[in-house]
């Protein structure tokens, strides 16, 4: 573009002398000297230095054609059909030039136009991800904010239900120390046994509500061993040897967790203490030795008692994963067997 520029200039000055004889040489050496400054531009593209390259030789060649004793013996009208010939060869250079930088500045633009277009979309793209950004963050805000209200209503439901039951808990535990003082002194049974009446109903619905809590968290830790048993059954590819294998390693101590993390053994009940009473558990029961039942009633009055405090036992009287013994089990499988039985031979 800059060679375009140039060249336009020194086709204008030296056509205004070629028609001056006079001039005609003074105006091939100017051609000369601007191919000569042209061919040297640094911003030449190869198709541009090599036309340049083919009219400067075409100019070297006239002027040294009209230098020759030959020309200098030509007429002046033929000097000067020469020097406007070579001129005309520069104007057609600057035409070809022209046009070429013509194209390229209408590609530039083109290509400007279309690259601006791109970054007006990507802009528009972008502020429509900002505004749907923007809208998540609301939300995800208002979302959080409800949901801490809910937390602290809550909170604070959970907190009066709390104080209550610590108040029907402090009223059984007076009504039951004033019953045990004036117990012995009482000439009528009867009005002591009314009294303890609402005492019991209070114990029973506690024992039902600790019952169904340790009954849910015994049917999580037997759905955990379930998972982990298939695991630990599944037939490996794997080298087996009499030593434990590592998932059954694993589930052993899972197992310890799931049993330290299902509470009861704090108040120092055992496994089968927390059973859920179904009618197959109550026949079991009623099939247990006399000195089992009494055990089981004491580790079960103790629990409801430390319960109703709301504490634990010292920790060295919680009931450990080893020494847990599952004592209804015998009794309660022999239960279900018989129960089986007896189905199947109704079916028939």
């Amino acid at each position: 573009m800059h060679g375009s520029g140039l060249l336009c200039l020194f086709v204008v000055s030296v056509t205004a002398k070629v028609y001056s004889p006079p001039q005609a040489a003074k105006a091939l050496d100017d051609v000369e000297k601007a191919l000569a400054q042209i061919t040297h531009l640094p911003h030449l593209t190869k198709a541009q230095l090599s036309d340049a390259k083919k009219v400067s030789a075409d100019v070297e060649k006239s002027i040294a054609e009209l230098e020759s004793p030959a020309g200098q013996k030509l007429s002046k009208e033929a000097r000067n059909a020469k020097v406007t010939a070579s001129v005309k060869e520069l104007e057609s250079l600057q035409t070809t030039w022209s046009k070429s930088a013509d194209v390229a500045i209408a590609d530039r633009k083109a290509a400007l136009e279309k690259e601006l277009k791109d970054k007006e979309a990507e802009l528009e793209k972008d502020t429509k991800m900002m505004k749907v950004l923007t809208l998540e963050k609301k939300l995800a805000e208002k979302k959080l904010k409800l949901q801490n209200m809910i937390d602290a209503k809550n909170a604070e439901q959970a907190k009066r239900q709390a104080a209550k039951e610590a108040a029907e808990q402090q009223a059984m535990v007076s009504t039951v120390m004033d019953l045990a003082k004036n117990m012995k002194t009482a000439k009528d049974k009867t009005v002591v046994a009314d009294k303890l009446k609402p005492v019991m109903s209070y114990l029973e619905s506690r024992k039902k509500t600790v019952s169904d809590s340790l009954a849910k968290i015994d049917s999580e830790e037997k759905n955990r061993e379930a998972e982990i048993n298939a695991l630990t059954s599944a037939p490996s590819k794997m080298a087996v040897s009499k030593a434990p294998t590592f998932l059954a390693q694993v589930y052993q101590t899972m197992r310890r967790v799931a049993y330290s993390a299902s509470g009861f053994n704090k108040y120092g009940l055992m496994h089968d203490d927390v059973l859920y009473e179904t009618p197959d558990v109550e026949e079991a029961l009623r099939r247990l030795p006399t000195q089992l039942i009494d055990e089981r009633n004491f580790r079960i009055t103790r629990a409801l008692q430390y319960s109703g405090q709301k504490k634990y036992l010292a920790k060295e009287e919680w009931t450990k994963f080893d020494e847990d013994v599952r004592y209804l089990q015998p009794y309660l499988t022999e239960v279900i067997k018989e129960r089986l039985e007896k189905e199947a031979w109704d079916r028939k």
